[in-house]
């Protein structure tokens, strides 16, 4: 499975969205990070490099 094949699954569940939250951070890592969530609770953290890796 790719990120966007992941992604896409995440959306299709009902009330997802989706942030970048640290989209501006100080390092790489950081950066790449996607999160998941519904009405505000997170249930999902990834890295949008690690999961392409799988």
């Amino acid at each position: 499975m790719n990120i966007e094949d992941f992604r896409l699954y995440c959306l299709s569940l009902s009330g997802v969205e989706e942030a970048m939250p640290w989209a501006t951070g100080r390092n790489e890592h950081d950066r790449g990070l996607l999160c998941f969530s519904v009405a505000g609770k997170w249930f999902c953290v990834v890295h949008v490099d690690l999961i392409s890796a799988c």
